[in-house]
């Protein structure tokens, strides 16, 4: 294990470690991302690990966790009355205690009306909540990303008119709440912020004027890859335009490829990305062993989720996969 991990990792788990977010001189760079279930998946965080330069000693650590909420609040009936939507307040200590983050990604939302019709009680506790991560994690080092689009094509027959006193199934324009919430995002003053919500429905609604049946969520919600990547780059287009607010973002991508990520809508449309492709299975090997990893020492309250190695564990077998990647980006 090289000085850089032996340095982060003596204090993981242990009640020596500092609660504070002021890394190590000597420990990686640490990007952390939190959010829902569209972050747990991973899917456009392991896209911008695999263009955006991956290296060793900055490593993205996500502890998105399906079904939470920043607001604290959970609609009747969740998981079929099984439990209720997991607050991110409740882990959110443990989590920066476990992971020490030099910077923090947090996409929160989609949950957070409940898929209620827009209700100034729940408005209020969206905002509520994410004042407290912003001021807990300090603003200048947290990016806030607008929630994603709801999309109620699919499961239209799945979803209810306005005007119910209750909703056991998702309002019908829940999208119109969740823009909403961009919105006030996208004004907050002095806040980071990137808007993923507009340019994925804007992506929607143009496919599907030559494509009605075209969708990026077969439930409305979870999205695709091609969803995932349209993701990844909005945000890789706000790193590339504010570099020194993202420093860790060492973008690798050649003049053509960033030409082609205007009109590119997967990976596989990338041009110049066929040796990075084939090396994708390793980059979301790593990605899960230290999702999983960081997301159990932190601790959580929602069942059913995986249970993953230790860190220390999980760490010495992502600088095996570091090795491989790095032998596969350096192949002629």
């Amino acid at each position: 294990m090289n000085m850089t991990r032996k340095t982060f990792l003596a204090g993981v788990g242990g009640t020596a470690l500092s609660a504070s977010l002021t890394p190590s001189q000597n420990s990686p760079q640490r990007i952390l991302f939190l959010g829902d279930s569209i972050t747990y998946s991973g899917g456009y965080i392991v896209t911008l690990d695999a263009l955006s330069g991956s290296r060793s000693d900055r490593w993205f650590i996500n502890c998105g966790l399906p079904s939470e909420t920043v607001s604290g609040l959970s609609e009747p009936g969740h998981a079929g009355g099984s439990f209720p939507r997991p607050d991110l307040h409740e882990r959110l200590e443990r989590v920066l205690k476990t992971t020490q983050p030099d910077y923090v990604f947090a996409c929160y939302g989609m949950n957070d009306g409940i898929y209620y019709p827009l209700g100034e009680e729940r408005f209020a506790k969206y905002k509520e909540g994410v004042e407290r991560l912003v001021q807990r994690v300090g603003a200048k080092r947290i990016t806030l990303l607008t929630p994603p689009v709801f999309d109620s094509v699919p499961i239209k027959a799945q979803t209810l008119p306005a005007g119910r006193a209750e909703y056991r199934s998702p309002y019908e324009g829940y999208d119109e709440v969740l823009t909403e919430y961009a919105k006030w995002l996208t004004t907050r003053k002095g806040w980071s912020v990137i808007d993923i919500h507009t340019p994925i429905r804007y992506a929607l609604d143009e496919a599907r004027k030559t494509n009605p049946n075209f969708r990026f969520a077969d439930d409305g919600v979870h999205i695709n890859e091609v969803g995932h990547f349209t993701i990844a780059k909005t945000v890789l287009k706000a790193w590339s335009k504010h570099p020194k607010r993202f420093p860790f973002a060492h973008l690798s991508l050649s003049p053509e490829q960033k030409q082609s990520l205007e009109t590119a809508t997967s990976l596989a449309e990338l041009k110049g990305f066929d040796t990075e492709r084939t090396l994708l299975p390793l980059f979301r090997q790593r990605h899960d062993l230290r999702r999983d990893a960081y997301l159990f020492a932190a601790g959580h309250l929602r069942p059913g989720m995986p249970k993953g190695k230790p860190v220390a564990e999980a760490e010495q077998e992502v600088l095996e996969l570091d090795k491989q990647i790095e032998k596969g980006l350096t192949k002629p």
